[in-house]
């Protein structure tokens, strides 16, 4: 081994991720969970006509790595007897650097477990053929790298694994196209300029200066979308990306990275989509409109960390004002940032108009103790109340108002939203009505798609007789329900 190949040997010995960029063949750590036989031990790794000797060809389970690289003086007939019974093997597979024309020698071979480097088959310049890999399994985690075989056809490949493993393939003859894509440093220039992408979208080891701006073209994500481990600051690269309907985008581990600003963003598909973002910048924010693309689509925003992004003018042209006092508040608010309040206070300052074209509230709204005000007409525009944080009160509270009697809010046709994801609007304490039937509950509930605490009860609980104590009418109900279980199960026991 060359002093070049020695040092490259010892950095992916201390450095894995080093993998991808070194010429040689990494230092394999065998896995401690390795069962075979001691006789089905292959300590050697390396495969060439003076370790091939000391390979036991009678095991169908081998426990060792194996590597074929340019050092491996045998054809692909003479390994055939050789590899024969093997079908599971303990360990890691490479195979780089060599004139192999295809892996029909491993045509037994069922499962791989990878460890901890994946299967890596690169830059073997006459492989034309790995239609016998198709049936092979290894480990979920284990990612497939299938890089720079330049005659190699890949694009059936990647549509038959696909759906099972991870994989990263780039610079062969033929890729996996708009399928299934993996985005590294290393990929990047041979990504072609798709504007969608079926089977997912994977993108890490990327930084600042990294040429992506292939990226750029992309509109739609069909498939689970992730990026992490990336140094970027900012996600600007997808600002023409409108559609995923993956049912999961992953956001992580990114230190960089402050914000995403997809200008194109608008769409989540289905409407159990999850959302997850952590592990990036302290600083990190979503703009008002990313968070409002999460709302429409009722997304599980899971362990999301982030703020709100300060804006005044939206990509849209609306205008977004800071919550503040009904004095100082804009005339011309399409959305607002923050907690909005309204109360006796505001109600004297004659401004509750301002209020009138708010389409968005990305805080939290309460109407508190006011004293003259008879419905909520000054937020007849509003459409969606909606938050990033997960400990919070109802985003909706209609509290000890006086002369309050009517709160339809008639284009607000989503619940409020947040990671709570509990749909809550709480009405409570006011001196008129509000509901005088469980109908008129439901009506407000099913228009608003929310969960409606009346008084601190549900829309089917209004009317019903108060019972003594301090125990809620359901928590009541279902002792009475109970009882003759328990007496029941009391009996049998007897």
């Amino acid at each position: 081994m060359n002093s070049i190949s020695y040092s490259c040997f010892l950095l992916t010995y201390i450095i894995p991720s080093v993998i991808l960029q070194c010429g040689t063949v990494p230092n394999y750590i065998r896995t401690e969970n390795c069962f075979s036989e001691p006789e089905c031990d292959f300590k050697h790794i390396f495969v060439s006509s003076d370790t091939i000797k000391l390979y036991p060809s009678s095991c169908e389970t081998v426990c060792g790595d194996l590597v074929f690289d340019a050092n491996t003086d045998l054809s692909e007939s003479e390994l055939t007897g050789y590899f024969q019974n093997l079908k599971f093997l303990n360990g890691s597979l490479r195979v780089e650097l060599t004139n192999f024309k295809s892996l029909d020698f491993l045509s037994s071979l069922e499962y791989i477990q990878c460890a901890d480097f994946g299967l890596l088959i690169t830059r073997n310049s006459k492989l034309i053929n790995l239609d016998v890999i198709e049936n092979w399994k290894t480990d979920a985690s284990c990612v497939w790298h299938i890089q720079e075989n330049v005659k190699l056809n890949a694009e059936v490949l990647c549509m038959n694994v696909s759906s099972r493993y991870e994989l990263d393939v780039y610079g062969n003859l033929k890729d996996c196209g708009c399928h299934s894509v993996h985005i590294n440093s290393l990929s990047i220039p041979y990504f072609p300029k798709c504007t969608s992408v079926t089977g997912g979208l994977k993108v890490t080891n990327i930084n600042n200066n990294t040429k992506i701006g292939a990226l750029t073209f992309l509109k739609t994500v069909d498939g689970p979308m992730e990026i992490y481990d990336t140094l970027m600051t900012n996600l600007s690269c997808f600002r023409n990306l409108e559609t995923i309907s993956g049912g999961v985008l992953k956001i992580h581990d990114n230190p960089n990275l402050n914000y995403l600003n997809w200008g194109g963003f608008t769409k989540l598909v289905p409407d159990n989509f999850t959302v997850h973002i952590f592990n990036n910048h302290p600083e990190f924010c979503l703009f008002a409109w990313e968070l409002q693309t999460f709302a429409e689509a009722n997304a599980n925003i899971s362990g999301v960390d982030a703020k709100i992004c300060h804006e005044i003018l939206r990509r849209d042209m609306e205008i977004t004002c800071e919550a503040n006092s009904f004095d100082l508040l804009p005339s011309n608010c399409i959305h607002i940032l923050g907690d909005v309040i309204v109360n006796s206070e505001a109600e004297k300052t004659d401004n509750l108009w301002k209020l009138e074209k708010v389409t968005n509230i990305f805080g939290s709204l309460t109407i508190e103790k006011t004293e003259n005000i008879t419905n909520l007409r000054f937020l007849r525009s509003l459409e969606r109340i909606a938050r990033l944080k997960k400990d919070h009160p109802p985003l909706l509270r209609i509290l000890s108002n006086k002369s309050l009697k009517n709160v339809s809010l008639p284009n607000m046709r989503n619940a409020p939203y947040s990671p709570k994801h509990d749909r809550l609007i709480e009405i409570s304490g006011n001196s008129l009505e509000i509901f005088k039937t469980p109908d008129d509950c439901s009506i407000f509930q099913n228009s608003t798609k929310s969960v409606i605490l009346y008084n601190g009860r549900n829309c089917t609980e209004i009317g019903m007789p108060e019972l003594p104590g301090n125990v809620g009418l359901s928590a009541k109900w279902s002792a009475v329900l109970l009882f003759p279980l328990f007496s029941f199960l009391t009996l049998m026991k007897k």
